[in-house]
């Protein structure tokens, strides 16, 4: 979007002024003096006093095409502005008045009466203007228009002229022009226009405009049912828009051409000449080509029409919250800094109607699948031993003591005061899993062990952590000629095969930590892969095909990122790690009362359903680098498994999400509550695969790449097998897969 024209300055000397061809222009009066011109002025909604404009886009508002029709025909309240003058530096007494004047080259002398028109009203003494400023009124059209001719398509700043004959020879020595900012050129229209009916709503999408697109700073919809009514009341969005009928009850639309063709490219309106202005109470002619078969709302641009809004860069719009069955036309404006509009439209009526998505589908099949983020009872299920548990810890560990009981009703009262976004997004959700995973294995511990036992124990693994921490240490101090040995005595045992293969390990030179430790085994490993997936969504609701692959079809890519901790580097590598990824399908929704099953099955082009998946896991991973780090054989068999908890939504056509609701109950009735298409459901994976450590094909890159913290570089490959689906619940969605992935991965 090219930046708005603004006001740069109301007064420079005249020196700094490019002067016309013949003119004479001098930097001050003779005295050194200046005419500045201070202020802009604008009778801003109407007032009856004019006064600087509140900010800058009333102030770009008031210069525009309906301003200026208004002002030609002397109709309504916003037909003039005004500027404040003032004579700055020293004076002398000149005597000597002041001409005011519109137009280019006003400072040019055989120019002047061809291109410039003088106001009536002038100064009639400038000493006056050091002593107090005067604040001088002009119809805007002797800006925009100073020879007459209407109201003209341009976007090219308008000049103000103050000229001065200081010294009474006839000709003018003084002048300073002042620019303002003015547009009276309608922006460009798209080139084409489709619109698609929807549930309950519109698709409207359009061609951007190849000419100055940059000029279209919104682009705004009315709707009119055909009986001719507005589609909505009160209407939505407000007006970004002016129109000469809106603003002063004149008889002019906005140019509108059919959206099937290339829209009008002439000026936007036309008003009676300056010279020939009609009396107050006429105005200028009425347009004469309205949009032929449309309501005289559209063509009028009424705003209690407007049904929708994007901003200038858009090429589609949707319009919701219309009524299914019901045709509506309709009208696309695109609207400029300074409120010009322009539109193009469609000549046919179009139809809203309802359809079925993909949360519908599932649900009409038979599905008992529910949302909701339930992080124990829902994500675990009901019946679940993790959810017993808890429960059973609940009443039979805590209530039975008073601290118990108050820590009980502290954490009900805390959920039920949780921000709303921690309830009802599923980031929020995801992030409380997290937070309370500890929390959750200490409840278990303490019903399952006793609050003693447990105690002893993370007291012993507190200890045992840190004797580890020391030793460690220790072996610090001793680490060198136990270097020695080790490396000698693995030399004579892997001479042989080591000899063999020409096998030179980088890693024989061990690496000295910044705290002094000598580390020769990676403690991180991180890996991005990518596979195909497909949610086991129809093995759960049966059918052929199933919901989600008649709606979506086959399986789509899956990228996932993992990250593990190795906390034993001994024989392998064994940590904790964890993944997450993201999954997505979109696809054209049915059309309502089609039929699951048939292959000609209708779709609704103007609606799309979407399925988004989140898989979270924490995991239990092992990786035997044996083969590398003994052998020299690169490769590295790794096995993972841990728990599931896969986050995923349901996006209805409308852009919220997808909601189904029961046999029988009526939206909006008390008790009737939606089945909302959001949730999580739990479950558990495994994973099988082989990993290459890459970095050998250049050994000196590796031990560069070694030299800067990283051990490995490769890529890896896994057969996974998730079993997501609540623990069986039939009432949480199953989204497992068994599938295969590749990637890249490092270790660090």
């Amino acid at each position: 979007m090219a930046p708005l024209r603004r006001v740069v300055r109301f007064s420079l000397p005249a020196a700094l002024l490019c002067a016309g061809a013949g003119s004479v222009a001098f930097a001050a009066l003779p005295s050194g003096g200046d005419i500045a011109v201070d202020k802009l002025l604008i009778h801003e909604d109407g007032a009856a006093t004019p006064t600087e404009a509140s900010t800058e886009e009333a102030r770009d508002r008031y210069f525009n095409a309906a301003h200026c029709v208004c002002s030609a025909a002397s109709a309504g309240t916003e037909q003039t502005f005004a500027v404040q003058l003032s004579l700055t530096g020293a004076t002398i007494s000149y005597d000597r008045p002041a001409e005011l004047w519109f137009g280019t080259q006003c400072d040019n002398d055989t120019n002047r009466a061809m291109t410039c028109r003088q106001s009536a009203s002038g100064i009639a003494d400038i000493d006056s203007l050091a002593t107090e400023p005067a604040i001088k009124e002009f119809p805007l059209v002797q800006l925009m228009e100073p020879l007459g001719g209407g109201c003209q398509a341009s976007s090219n700043d308008r000049l103000f002229w103050v000229l001065v004959d200081s010294d009474a020879n006839g000709s003018y020595d003084y002048n300073v022009s002042t620019p303002i900012a003015a547009d009276t050129e309608a922006p460009p229209t798209p080139r084409f226009m489709e619109a698609e009916p929807a549930e309950a709503a519109l698709q409207l999408t359009w061609e951007a405009p190849t000419e100055r697109a940059e000029d279209v700073l919104y682009y705004q919809a009315l709707c009119a049912r055909t009986d001719g009514t507005p589609a909505f009341a009160p209407a939505p969005v407000a007006a970004r828009y002016q129109t000469p009928r809106g603003l002063c009850n004149l008889n002019f639309d906005v140019s509108l051409e059919s959206g099937e063709f290339v829209p009008l490219k002439g000026p936007l309106i036309d008003a009676a000449p300056v010279d020939a202005a009609p009396a107050p109470d006429a105005a200028p002619a009425a347009d004469a080509s309205p949009a032929a078969g449309l309501p005289a709302g559209l063509t009028q641009a009424d705003a209690t029409f407007l049904c929708g809004e994007a901003d200038g860069t858009a090429t589609s719009m949707r319009i919701s919250g219309l009524t299914n069955g019901v045709g509506y036309q309709v009208v696309l404006l695109a609207v400029d800094p300074s409120g010009n509009a322009a539109g193009i439209y469609l000549p046919d009526a179009f139809t809203p109607q309802p359809v079925t998505d993909f949360w519908e589908d599932l649900h009409d099949r038979g599905s008992e699948v529910e949302g909701g983020f339930c992080l124990l009872a829902q994500a675990y299920g009901d019946d679940s031993g993790l959810t017993r548990g808890l429960r059973a810890f609940r009443d039979g560990t805590l209530a039975r003591s008073a601290a118990g009981r108050w820590l009980i009703t502290r954490y009900y009262e805390v959920s039920a005061a949780a921000p709303a976004w921690l309830t009802t997004h599923w980031l929020g959700r995801a992030a409380i899993a997290v937070v309370l995973a500890p929390v959750v294995a200490l409840a278990l511990g303490w019903h399952l062990l006793g609050l003693p036992l447990l105690l002893v124990l993370l007291l012993g693994a507190g200890l045992a952590w840190r004797r580890r921490h020391l030793l460690a240490r220790a072996r610090v101090r001793r680490r060198p000629a136990r270097l020695v040995v080790a490396a000698a005595t693995t030399l004579l045992a892997l001479a042989a095969p080591a000899a063999a293969q020409g096998w030179d390990p980088y890693w024989s030179d061990p690496v000295v930590t910044s705290a002094g430790a000598i580390d020769d085994q990676p403690r991180w490993h991180a890996g991005l892969r990518l596979g195909p997936y497909l949610p086991a969504i129809d093995d759960q609701a049966g059918g052929d095909p199933g919901p989600f692959e008649e709606m979506f079809g086959g399986s789509g890519l899956m990228p996932v990122i993992d990250v593990d901790w190795f906390f034993l580097r001994r024989f392998g590598q064994l940590g904790v790690g964890g993944s997450v990824g993201f999954y997505g399908k979109s696809a054209k929704a049915f059309t309502a009362g089609s039929m699951p099953g048939d292959p000609d099955r209708e779709r609704a082009d103007g609606d799309e359903t979407s399925f988004r998946l989140l898989p979270l896991a924490a995991t239990l991973v092992y990786r035997f680098t044996y083969l590398d780090d003994r052998l020299g054989i690169p490769l590295v068999p790794y096995a993972r498994a841990g728990l599931s908890y896969y986050v995923w939504w349901v996006g209805a056509p409308d852009g919220t999400v997808a909601e189904d609701y029961p046999m029988g109950c009526t939206p909006g009735a008390t008790g009737c509550e939606a089945n909302k298409a959001r949730g999580a459901s739990a479950g558990y994976q495994g994973s099988i695969g082989l990993a290459l450590r890459a970095e050998r094909i250049d050994g000196d890159a590796a031990r560069s790449m070694r030299d800067s913290g990283l051990f490995h570089a490769g890529f890896y490959g896994e057969l996974q097998l998730a079993n997501v689906d609540g623990f069986g619940k039939d009432s949480k969605l199953s989204v497992g897969d068994t599938t295969w992935f590749v990637g890249a991965d490092f270790e660090f």
